[in-house]
């Protein structure tokens, strides 16, 4: 197929879907009261009940901004993307650390890879690579079904959050030089009845099979592998491709929101390091989430995903 950008179609302007509406309040509230100036990374530390799995201390540290960035609106412009780019951001960081051997590393090169991180030159050429390859998929769908398809599903479609399975493709598509990249994906089984095109389809052929009780899944890659997030398959998979379990990147599939997360190595105070794509509008320091996701479930949701993480090392 050819780039996205060459094969789009005359645009449209259909009703605006509920999550950009929301988004766009987010970011109404960000900039009247966000501080601009640069976030300091801070340690938070984790709690969670599940006595199977550890305790520790999770240290979270924020990227680029990729809300309010004029390099990333350009981005999406140029690529018709959704406004919320956390489903390619998580890839260019993972991208990034991937090839940092951070287990190696001193406490001063962690925080010179962190600076590096907030710095949307660093992730630029990453995140045109990752839209690209998303976009290209997506007309060429669109195009595949163009007689039984209006306009506005088109228009929406082309306009919708990065898909998960979206990003196990792209992930796929790396080189395999560019490991070992983990996902943690959100288990979607129970989400089946308001999916529609190519997810419901991947869900169906991917996720179905598990069941709605997995709340994750873990996928490797090269080859492509998806299982129940079990430490004792993950631990057998490392050891069948000789990975060691802490140099692994993991991409983090929160339901909504992807982030990235890793072990910190033994010269850092923290057991988990967090990277968290930034959010529209935070409520505050300690805040993990958006606004409209801060609910209990999906804070619960959070810890166990980095806990599980944890619990594999």
């Amino acid at each position: 197929m050819g780039d996205a950008c060459s094969t789009s179609p005359k645009k449209v302007s259909p009703k605006k879907p509920v999550h950009d509406a929301r988004l766009e309040e987010a970011l109404k509230r960000s900039m009247a009261s966000e501080d601009p100036v640069k976030e300091e990374p801070k340690v938070i530390k984790g709690e969670f009940s599940n006595k199977k799995l550890p305790s520790g201390i999770i240290r979270a540290v924020s990227v680029a901004n990729q809300f309010q960035n004029p390099v990333v609106d350009k981005l999406s412009e140029k690529h018709e993307t959704c406004k919320a780019t956390c489903g390619y951001f998580c890839t260019a960081v993972a991208r990034i650390l991937a090839t940092k051997d951070l287990q190696t590393k001193t406490k001063s090169d962690i925080e010179s890879i962190i600076e590096y991180l907030t710095d949307i030159a660093n992730l630029e050429p990453l995140l045109d690579e990752a839209m690209k390859f998303t976009m290209t998929d997506r007309f060429g769908y669109c195009d595949s079904i163009k007689d039984t398809m209006t306009a506005s599903d088109r228009a929406a479609y082309l306009r919708d959050w990065v898909a998960n399975y979206e990003i196990s493709d792209f992930i796929q598509h790396l080189p395999a030089t560019e490991f070992p990249i983990a996902f943690l994906r959100h288990n979607q089984t129970p989400d089946l009845p308001d999916a529609k095109h190519v997810e419901r389809l991947q869900i169906v052929r991917e996720e179905v099979p598990f069941g709605e009780d997995p709340p994750f899944l873990i996928e490797l890659f090269h080859p492509r592998s998806l299982f129940v997030s079990s430490k004792k398959q993950l631990l057998e998979e490392c050891e069948a491709r000789s990975i060691e379990p802490k140099s692994i990147v993991w991409v983090v599939d929160l339901n909504g929101h992807f982030d990235v997360a890793v072990a910190a190595p033994l010269v850092d105070d923290a057991d988990v390091i967090f990277f968290r794509i930034r959010r529209a509008y935070m409520l505050g320091a300690e805040s993990l989430l958006w606004p409209w996701f801060c609910r209990p479930c999906r804070i619960r949701m959070c810890t166990r995903a980095l806990f599980f993480i944890m619990s594999t090392f």
